[in-house]
């Protein structure tokens, strides 16, 4: 039987659902996905995934669940299958009851893109639980980005496109940089102050903002003397002449055969070894080392 036939089956009462719970299957992610419609990705370790999905229009109502199998992920994935309908369970339910019968203790995922379903329908969906990840793709009026970090609980990254927030509530965006996660990604161009930077307490940090060389010293210099005691990668772009990036600064040149690897805490995405070849490495007050690389206008810094 495969695991469609055995979701299919789980559905059919709560003793169908400790039956197939009982066999401890395995899945690599399970995802809410807000786009055009509702989604909801069952990933599996061979390259495909089931996408049960319903309309948006219907989030809040009883309607027909369809389930699809695809290979590949995201932009390459390509569809196999249709496998079935069901109405035999409450959408709100779905999720709960896959994490339930899959083992999971609750969706690893939110990916929300569509600013007309309300954060707390979302919330709805995932029974008011905790996710891993929530990535808030750029949607319009901002006041729903904040009602969604408002709503939605997460607890290792964060991915965001534009500060959400004016510059009189600036605390309010100063909560969101400071939390413990695992990775921050802030995906904007907007100009953005180095002070955001060094606030933040996630253990990676990676931007498309760009920052100069003289903002990226001093940011260098209060690392090395306990600032950004949990960073162990920032990423961002650099502009301009970068010759004063290590002015001040006691450094060793890394060798460009090195085979060191920085191993990200990327859970949801393919690339997650990033190779340490070449760049200068500096030494904080505590002993603790870092390399730092420039590379086709792209800054890194990488704690090893």
């Amino acid at each position: 039987m495969e695991i469609y036939d055995q979701i299919a089956y789980s559905i059919c009462s709560a003793k169908s659902g400790e039956k197939v719970r009982s066999l401890k299957l395995k899945v690599d992610l399970i995802s809410l996905i807000v786009l055009f419609d509702i989604r909801i990705e069952v990933r599996l370790f061979d390259n495909t995934s089931l996408l049960f999905s319903f309309p948006k229009l219907n989030v809040d109502s009883h309607s027909n669940i369809h389930l699809e199998r695809y290979e590949g992920e995201d932009l390459e994935r390509r569809k196999l299958e249709d496998l079935w309908n069901t109405e035999a369970i409450d959408k709100n339910k779905l999720i709960s009851h896959l994490c339930k019968v899959l083992n999971r203790p609750c969706a690893d995922k939110i990916y929300y893109c569509d600013p007309t379903i309300p954060p707390k329908s979302i919330s709805t969906l995932v029974q008011g639980q905790e996710v891993k990840i929530l990535s808030i793709m750029p949607v319009r009026p901002q006041h729903r980005i904040r009602a969604t970090l408002k709503t939605l609980r997460y607890s290792s990254v964060l991915r965001i496109f534009s500060v959400p927030f004016e510059k009189n509530e600036y605390t309010k965006w100063m909560s969101i940089l400071m939390q413990n996660l695992d990775i921050f990604s802030f995906l904007s161009d907007d100009p953005t102050p180095i002070d955001d930077v060094l606030i933040s307490n996630s253990q990676e940090f990676t931007t498309r903002c760009l920052f100069t060389s003289k903002q990226l010293n001093r940011f260098l210099k209060l690392w090395m003397v306990g600032s950004n005691r949990r960073f162990e990668y920032f990423s961002c772009k650099i502009t301009g002449d970068s010759d004063g990036l290590l002015k001040g600064i006691e450094f060793e040149r890394v060798p460009m055969d090195s085979t060191k690897v920085y191993k990200s805490k990327l859970v949801d995405l393919p690339i997650q070894e990033i190779p340490i070849k070449g760049g200068f490495q500096i030494t904080r007050n505590d002993g603790t080392k870092a390399v730092v690389s420039i590379r086709t206008g792209k800054f890194d810094f990488v704690l090893f």
